[in-house]
């Protein structure tokens, strides 16, 4: 009895460095395997940020392009005599003053 106490505990020291030393591999493994992925949260963080500096750009971009098409359509308008609801009104105005001169003239022949 007392021999199979011996062989367990000098098996059980031996199994215990077994799983020291493969544990001491496994961390020497991993820390070769992190630096990989360290790399590549280093640059998606990069590319996080020149994202939303993109995006921003983006942004600003879509504002000035809108602000300009809004400035084009405005002289557009103006050349072609403003609105048509204007353009409507005044042709109607020079309608009516031609037409009681047309009155006019008729009368005084």
């Amino acid at each position: 009895m007392q021999r199979d106490i011996e062989g367990f505990c000098s098996t059980r020291s031996t199994s215990q460095k077994r799983r020291r030393h493969a544990s001491e591999q496994l961390h020497r493994h991993r820390r070769a395997d992190l630096k990989p992925l360290y790399d590549f949260t280093l640059d998606w963080q990069a590319c996080q940020a020149k994202l939303s500096a993109a995006q921003s750009d983006l942004l600003d971009e879509r504002s000035k392009t809108a602000a300009l098409a809004k400035e084009r359509d405005d002289a557009v308008r103006l050349a072609k005599g403003g609105s048509a609801w204007r353009r409507v009104t005044r042709a109607a105005k020079w309608f009516l003053l031609g037409a009681a001169a047309g009155a006019l003239v008729a009368k005084a022949h």
